[in-house]
């Protein structure tokens, strides 16, 4: 029996205030269940869609925890997000690709998507000013434009959209899966460019050009 049919039977059905509080608490009862998290592999055609900036606006619409993360070696995108939003991602890069599609005068292949048998953990950091610095003197980043983020005022913007983290009296704060919590500390390249011409990134080959598995460490 239902919190609403025990009102029938006993009279709370004619007090909005108890109806209300009810309410109330099975909304929290919800909010306070631990969220299941997955991570799925994008592979196809995903560069140059804008597939990070549409997963974490449509993110930012769903008010959820979640990144989505390019692998400069395979070239796929990692998606992280509690379960129940990851279809709703998906359906929101599906429309950019149809877009894209369009504005290229051809439909774009569905991407291959493939989950992976446990979900990249996000963990909590705060990026200094001094670690924005390093970053982008490590990755080679002389200036936004070869960052390929014209519309980014400074580079702290550009790395809180790139990893979608938020800005906070100078410290961007946010969760972050193992791939971009090493790129971000300089371990792993953003981006193939800088695998097969790093000669445009300060001339230095800073990591193997080597693939790898799915980066779960």
């Amino acid at each position: 029996m239902t919190s609403i049919q025990q009102g029938f039977l006993f009279g709370y059905v004619w007090n909005p205030s108890a109806l209300q509080k009810t309410a109330e608490r099975q909304h929290l009862k919800r909010t306070e269940a631990p969220t299941e998290m997955k991570t799925v592999e994008l592979s196809g055609e995903v560069q140059g869609i804008g597939l990070r900036r549409i997963a974490h606006g449509k993110l930012d619409e769903l008010g959820v925890p979640g990144q989505a993360v390019n692998d400069a070696r395979t070239s796929n995108v990692y998606l992280t997000a509690p379960s129940y939003a990851i279809d709703e991602v998906l359906a929101a890069i599906k429309e950019r690709q149809v877009e894209k599609g369009k504005e290229r005068g051809r439909a774009l292949p569905d991407l291959e998507v493939r989950e992976l048998k446990k979900a990249l953990p996000l963990k909590d950091v705060r990026i200094t000013p001094a670690m924005v610095k390093k970053f982008v003197s490590g990755q080679g980043l002389t200036d936004l434009a070869q960052g390929k983020s014209p519309s980014a005022s400074s580079p702290e913007q550009w790395i809180g959209d790139r990893f979608r983290l938020k800005e906070e009296d100078g410290t961007l704060t946010g969760g972050l899966s193992p791939l971009a919590l090493k790129q971000l500390k300089v371990k792993e390249p953003v981006y193939r460019e800088q695998l097969d011409n790093p000669e445009r990134y300060g001339g230095v080959i800073r990591w193997s050009n080597g693939h790898k598995e799915a980066p779960t460490a």
